[in-house]
């Protein structure tokens, strides 16, 4: 739980594989997690019950799927570890907690830990001076452990944003470009991907929304959602369209633009959920 609230990058404890190894702690901890199959918490004898049961159910908001094993003095079966045959990579690729939030699949089971979660969903973009007010590290709602998931900003109105957050650390990414942005001629031709892509669109924007996960410890459900409501464009500002929208203040961390004349990875024309 201590690394979990770490502002220290690998570097830092010289953990980095290389002078541009840049990852945090945190970040790191929270991929192997999601990640995994089998989740050790070891030394379980020096925590007490409220702090082990705190700790099983972040673990299980962030990975329902995982076995989870608590262990004193790294006493742990080998047979739990070693050649279990449990790994599948597209299981794991589905494991983490944010996705099965955004499938819409409840995990009850976390819910004893007062860990809940919720998707925010809008069809308009975020204002990217009142969304910056939002994440700042100083000012992220109380009792959030993850949040994770797609965003429209309005100065970047073609380019999805990735968000993720876990922690203190927090972070907006270009992810690729709207599928409305793609000529049709460059989208899949498989019926069932072409149906899910078509399915998002809706009204003048197509599949431009929001899209975020938020998981969290006793966290103020309304509260975020209020603030979130706050940060999306206005009635007036909406009727400017992209081109005003492109003249907003704009205090996020810069993109480097993806170039669709030059990626060859089908994900770099949208994204499908």
């Amino acid at each position: 739980l201590n690394y979990y609230q770490s502002l220290d990058n690998l570097a830092d404890r010289n953990l980095a594989l290389n002078d541009e190894d840049d990852r945090e702690v945190v970040g790191l901890l929270v991929d192997q997690v999601e990640f995994a199959d089998v989740i050790i918490i070891n030394k379980t004898d020096l925590l007490t019950f409220n702090k082990l049961n705190k700790l099983e159910g972040i673990l299980r908001s962030l990975n329902s799927s995982a076995k989870i094993i608590r262990a004193k003095r790294g006493m742990v079966p080998l047979a739990e570890v070693l050649d279990t045959k449990r790994f599948d990579f597209d299981r794991a690729s589905d494991a983490p907690g944010w996705m099965a939030t955004l499938r819409g699949e409840e995990q009850p089971e976390t819910a004893e830990y007062g860990i809940t979660s919720f998707v925010f969903n809008a069809r308009r973009p975020l204002h990217p001076k009142r969304f910056f007010s939002f994440v700042n590290k100083k000012s992220l709602p109380k009792g959030l452990l993850r949040s994770k998931g797609f965003c429209w900003i309005a100065t970047r109105s073609d380019l999805v944003g990735l968000w993720s957050q876990a922690g203190q650390i927090a972070e907006l990414s270009p992810h690729a470009f709207w599928w409305d942005t793609v000529p049709s001629s460059e989208w899949p031709e498989d019926p069932e991907t072409l149906a899910s892509i078509k399915n998002q669109f809706d009204g003048e924007y197509g599949d431009r929304r929001q899209e975020l996960v938020f998981i969290g410890r006793k966290m103020d459900e309304s509260k975020i959602r209020t603030a979130l409501n706050a940060c999306l464009l206005t009635d007036e500002e909406m009727k400017g369209g992209p081109e005003k929208w492109a003249a907003f203040p704009d205090p996020l961390p810069k993109w480097i633009m993806p170039d669709l004349e030059t990626d060859s990875e089908p994900t770099s024309g949208g994204i499908d959920d």
